[in-house]
């Protein structure tokens, strides 16, 4: 289980629970969402850069790391580590990349379990499966910063956006209705 949060951004008491299968169902059905991200995608389209973040900021996220109390580092609960990770490729970090073909090699990695475009639909969004038990989860940054993220840089020939890799980081719901997920 994994911990939603509805509201936005600055929604830090969460919302409820929702397993994977739900997250997948948000993320290919629900219409608000689908709305938001049409709204998200026109406005960065037509160079409305900050109505476009303020509109994404009404979309519901998730902390894949486990469930929460609250969203800080510190609220996990405890035995609720689902060894999930957020990966962000961001074309901020990545302005020479081509995406297509950055997302399937994601797509196809191993541990990939879902891979789509971002919100504002520029970047990739992905979850990974770690390996579990391969380190504490006090330890879950420096572990995702310096040995996973280093990794898949390098194999994706891309950079990873790190702030990603903080324990109760939000990971955006989007939409994309053709997801395949394994």
């Amino acid at each position: 289980m994994i911990t939603i949060f509805k509201g936005g951004a600055k929604s830090t008491i969460p919302s409820g629970k929702i397993d994977f299968k739900e997250l997948i169902r948000l993320l290919t059905k629900d219409e608000e969402i689908k709305g938001i991200i049409e709204n998200v995608r026109n406005l960065k389209a037509s160079g409305k850069e900050d109505e476009a973040k303020a509109e994404k900021n009404k979309l519901p996220y998730v902390t894949l790391s486990g469930e929460f109390s609250y969203r800080n580092n510190e609220s996990l609960i405890k035995d609720s580590y689902t060894w999930l990770a957020a990966v962000d490729i961001d074309e901020d970090e990545n302005p020479n990349l081509d995406f297509t073909e950055c997302l399937e090699k994601v797509k196809a990695h191993p541990s990939t379990l879902l891979a789509l475009k971002s919100p504002r639909g520029k970047g990739i969004k992905a979850i990974i499966r770690l390996k579990p038990n391969a380190y504490k989860t006090e330890n879950h940054y420096h572990a995702m910063k310096d040995v996973v993220y280093e990794h898949l840089n390098k194999i994706w020939g891309c950079k990873l956006d790190n702030a990603q890799g903080k324990l109760s980081q939000p990971f955006y719901v989007t939409h994309d209705p053709n997801l395949s997920s394994s």
